[in-house]
C-alpha cells in the first residue's frame, strides 16, 4: 500500500494539484468540489459502511442517500480547504465553529444518526484523503502561493475538514429524518381527529 502510495496516488495528487493551482480561483473551487465528491465514491471502506447502515437500520436509512450526503459532504470539505490555502487563514475558523455545530447537532439528531455520523468521519478520512487530496491540497497552494507562504501550513488541515464535514451532514440527514417523522406523525394524528 505504501509502496502504491510513493509511486502513485501523492505523484499524481500533486501533478492534479500543481494543474488546478494555474487556474482561476472559482474554478479550484469548483473542480475541488467535484474531486472531493468522487473521492468518497472510491473509498471501499465507505461503501461496506453505507451497506451495514442499510442493514442495521432494516432499510429505512438507505445506502444511496447516505452516499449521497457523504459525496457532498466530503466534496464540501475539499472546496472549503481550497479556500483556506488560496486566501491563507487559519484552520480553526473552520474547525471550532464545525465542531460546535457537530455537538450541537448531537442534540437534535436521532441516537443512531450521531454514532453513523461520527463512524462516517473517521471513514471518509480514509487512505484516498490522505494519499491523494493532501498532495493534491500541497500541489495547488504551492503555485497559488508562488512560493511566499508556507505551504504545508496553508495546505493543513485537509484531513480534519474531511473527518469534520461528514459528521455535521449525516446528524443533518438525521435531524431531516426526525422532522419527516414527526410530520408524519402529526398528518396521523390530524387524519385519526378527522
Amino acid at each position: 500500500f505504501l509502496t502504491a502510495v510513493g509511486a502513485a496516488m501523492s505523484p499524481i495528487g500533486k501533478y492534479v494539484g500543481v494543474m488546478l493551482g494555474e487556474h482561476a480561483n472559482y474554478i479550484v473551487i469548483i473542480i475541488c468540489f467535484i474531486i472531493g465528491m468522487v473521492t468518497i465514491l472510491c473509498e471501499p471502506a465507505v461503501h461496506v459502511l453505507t451497506s451495514q447502515i442499510e442493514d442495521i437500520s432494516d432499510g429505512n436509512i438507505k445506502k444511496v442517500n447516505v452516499l449521497l450526503i457523504l459525496s457532498i459532504g466530503v466534496g464540501l470539505a475539499i472546496a472549503l480547504a481550497s479556500i483556506r490555502s488560496i486566501f491563507g487563514f487559519s484552520v480553526m475558523y473552520y474547525l471550532i465553529p464545525g465542531y460546535i455545530l457537530c455537538i450541537a447537532l448531537m442534540m437534535l439528531s436521532p441516537d443512531l444518526y450521531v454514532a453513523i455520523a461520527f463512524d462516517s468521519g473517521g471513514t471518509a478520512s480514509g487512505p484516498l484523503a490522505v494519499s491523494f487530496v493532501l498532495p493534491m491540497i500541497i500541489g495547488m497552494t504551492y503555485v497559488k502561493s508562488e512560493g511566499a507562504a508556507n505551504i504545508y501550513q496553508d495546505a493543513f488541515g485537509v484531513v480534519a475538514l474531511v473527518a469534520m464535514i461528514p459528521i455535521v451532514a449525516i446528524q443533518m440527514l438525521g435531524v431531516y429524518d426526525k422532522f419527516i417523522q414527526y410530520n408524519k406523525v402529526k398528518i396521523m394524528r390530524e387524519r385519526v381527529l378527522e
